[in-house]
């Protein structure tokens, strides 16, 4: 459905009434059956008058003659024409599909426009394309189709507007439908289905799904349940979504948007069956007229603010997030766009070829593995010119979805620094995320600080300027990037060091930007590393630039006494870092925390201003840590800094629970949720 956007004008209900009914006749449009919806065309191209070309118009006839004639009162089809030129095969598999509460007419309407769409809105020629209408879909290609699940990027499309309150339940119940119907839909004989939920005495939630019928139980469910997982990233609280895939589709609105037929048992307060009539999908559109209207009518109820604020602001500016979603609908393709007013380069120009990416890192071979994140493996490549390159490969079960994918293509694409890791493209294709980087050749620091045999490796003068090295990128993203981010995964394993062990801060997928006249943000859904996170993020889900440096301060007691800080041990008696450091700290003895593989090789003075700035940054209250760049001047001057209170988190010893215990679940850099019992700093004096 369409945006609307700068809107001016010196009569703001003039232009309400307008929007009014623009989206009742965008509601209206919506339910015929000759709206398009989306398009998907291959880069791949035939030739013009090849063997192809024919093949492929004799596929098309075949679909069209089986659709008008009605052969078989069948809504789904599939044919193939083979063909050979000079020994190279040339056959097309076509087929379409209807959906499963379709007329034969509005069977035979639909296909024959979404034939001549793929001819007008794929210009190209291209070898592969799937065109998606209200009422069919149509596709080809030159490999078989038939029986096979088609793994490419579902599409989707959300609905202007959404839930606000109980957005939470309002989720839960829609993936509880979409989950059920699945299921039924994967065990059903037309691979068609829908169901009904209750949300409020007044909003219902109307689902649609469907398989291609040659797909198997097994595939079909494995389709929907592809789908229904891409409904919590793209289509959060919408009021209405399509996921679209080749092989299947999933879709809810909160209008019935097919035909109800209530079963035999069902109840009086059942939705009633809605009247038929031989015109097809308008039957549809004109047995849910009252509840369009009434749609409209709180619609027009709920734009009257918004076009005041529209009218008494000017005009309406995108943030990076809506950006990011019409891109994402429109193909996956992201041109060039303006955020906070400044002009952001082709990020299109980044897009990696996916076999390009297979054959550098052969095929994601164990071989060429460097390293396994939270959210996938890395990967060592080289490309046809010989530059060598770092390929991060999203996992499938991966808690980054593709707006978390997105949001670290463009901070990285945009931030430049030399301690900020350098990105050179991404790839978006099938059910690969795939992020291409500058290779670094000494991996991670975690790789090295934590391995006892590799310790060696980093003396002093290294560690030293990897400390100094993270400050300055850090600085850079708080202060003199244009975006000022909040990192918000700052930790070892996102340090990457390259062959002069020079850091390079990595990892922006959970990354965040502030205004200027931002100090501070909240989140429902805590994301990070357990161990880097400050109080009152992990507690309260406040997030500042205040938070990073906790995270730095973290780091910085792990370079200095090569111990991890990351983890809350399951012993009784497990001290932790902080509780450690703080400890020899206030005995008036912080070098004892100093990692013995340094031996006598440190600058005292030095490591235990490192030690002081550290417990600096991870004290509970937040005013109280300094800023990154009073950090950076710290670290190249000799001046006098101040006297660090007790940490704010602490470990108990004894894990038994009290007054202050809290538990919580969040998520670990394993993208698994795990349960955590820790005590407040007030617990452990």
């Amino acid at each position: 459905m369409p945006k609307y956007t700068n809107v001016t004008t010196s009569s703001p209900f003039l232009v309400l009434l307008m929007l009014a009914l623009c989206i009742a006749n965008t509601i209206d449009r919506s339910l015929a059956g000759d709206t398009l919806l989306k398009k998907a065309c291959s880069t791949d191209s035939y030739a013009p008058n090849s063997t192809y070309e024919a093949n492929l118009n004799a596929t098309f006839t075949s679909l069209a003659t089986n659709a008008t004639q009605g052969r078989g009162k069948t809504r789904f089809f599939n044919t193939s024409v083979v063909g050979y030129d000079h020994g190279r095969s040339n056959t097309v598999f076509g087929l379409y599909l209807c959906r499963g509460d379709d007329s034969n007419r509005d069977c035979q309407t639909c296909v024959p426009k979404a034939i001549q769409s793929l001819l007008q809105e794929c210009p190209s020629r291209p070898v592969v394309a799937t065109v998606w209408y209200v009422d069919c879909m149509v596709r080809y290609s030159n490999e078989s189709i038939f029986g096979i699940m088609d793994h490419s990027l579902p599409l989707y499309m959300t609905n202007d507007g959404n839930i606000t309150t109980n957005a939470s339940v309002f989720n839960q119940l829609v993936g509880g439908v979409m989950h059920t119907l699945a299921n039924d839909v994967a065990t059903s004989s037309k691979k068609y289905g829908t169901k009904e939920a209750n949300f409020t005495g007044f909003w219902t939630v109307y689902a649609e799904a469907q398989c291609t019928p040659d797909l198997s139980t097994t595939e079909c469910l494995r389709c929907l349940t592809t789908a229904n997982n891409y409904f919590p990233d793209c289509c959060s609280s919408s009021k209405g979504a399509r996921v679209l895939n080749p092989s299947c589709y999933a879709a809810y609105e909160l209008f019935p948007f097919y035909e109800i037929t209530p079963s035999p048992s069902s109840s009086s307060s059942s939705p009633p069956q809605l009247p038929t009539s031989s015109k097809g999908r308008k039957r549809k559109s004109s047995s849910v007229t009252i509840a369009l209207v009434a749609l409209v009518a709180i619609l027009v109820v709920q734009l009257s603010v918004c076009i005041y604020l529209m009218w008494s602001k000017g005009r309406k500016k995108l943030g990076d997030a809506e950006v990011l979603q019409q891109n994402q609908n429109q193909g996956n393709h992201i041109p060039s766009f303006n955020y906070n007013g400044e002009e952001f380069p082709n990020v299109e120009s980044l897009q990696y070829d996916l076999k390009l990416l297979q054959i550098a890192t052969n095929n994601f071979s164990d071989d060429n593995k460097l390293g396994e994140g939270g959210f996938g493996g890395v990967y060592k490549g080289i490309l046809p010119n010989g530059q060598e390159i770092a390929v991060k490969r999203l996992s499938v079960c991966s808690n980054q979805g593709v707006e978390q994918f997105m949001n670290e293509v463009v901070f990285v694409a945009k931030l430049q620094h030399r301690n900020l890791v350098r990105l050179l493209g991404f790839c978006l294709a099938e059910y690969e995320k795939l992020l291409v980087y500058e290779y670094v050749p000494n991996k991670s620091l975690d790789f090295m600080l934590f391995d006892h045999g590799k310790q060696e490796g980093l003396d002093w003068p290294t560690r030293y300027k990897i400390i100094s090295g993270i400050a300055r990128g850090m600085l850079y993203l708080h202060e003199d990037s244009r975006l000022r981010i909040v990192h918000r995964d700052l930790k070892a394993s996102n340090i990457l060091l390259d062959a002069d062990m020079n850091p390079k801060i990595s990892d922006f997928g959970t990354a965040r930007h502030f205004n200027v006249d931002e100090s501070q943000a909240n989140t429902s859904r805590v994301a990070g590393t357990f161990g880097y996170m400050a109080p009152e993020y992990l507690l309260n889900g406040e997030f500042s630039l205040k938070s990073d440096v906790y995270s730095f301060g973290v780091l910085v007691l792990e370079i200095v006494s090569g111990r991890k800080g990351t983890s809350f041990r399951q012993s009784r008696t497990g001290e932790q870092l902080l509780t450690y450091a703080w400890k020899h700290w206030t005995e008036g003895n912080p070098v004892e925390i100093v990692d013995p593989s340094l031996g006598d090789s440190y600058t005292r003075n030095k490591v235990i201003r490192c030690i002081q700035l550290g417990l600096l940054c991870v004290q509970g209250d937040a005013e109280r840590r300094p800023t990154m760049a009073s950090i950076a001047i710290s670290l190249n001057s000799d001046t006098e800094l101040p006297t660090p209170q007790q940490p704010g988190l602490f470990v108990c010893n004894q894990f038994e629970p009290g007054p202050i215990i809290k538990e919580l679940e969040t998520d670990e850099s394993s993208s698994k949720s795990m349960h955590l019992s820790f005590c407040s700093e007030s617990s452990t004096n």
